[in-house]
């Protein structure tokens, strides 16, 4: 049996809310008010979980949309 490492390229840091909201702005035109809209939130192996759904959150309620949260 062998040892084996795997060394990764640190990221670059994200500002996470204000891509989160450039991403999800590519959705607007299909968001209507009162919609009703399911955020998945699986965290395995996804760092900075929270901020990613509070900002997700955040938007689809700007949008007047009706947001529910599933955790898996």
């Amino acid at each position: 049996m062998m040892t084996v490492r795997q060394k990764y390229p640190p990221s670059k840091p994200v500002d996470i809310a204000p891509t989160v909201r450039t991403e999800l702005a590519k959705l607007a035109p299909k968001l209507k008010a009162g919609m009703r809209i399911a955020v998945g939130t699986g965290s395995r192996g996804i760092s900075n979980i929270l901020p990613i759904v509070q900002s997700a959150v955040e938007f689809l309620k700007i949008a007047s949309t009706i947001v529910n949260i599933v955790d898996n």
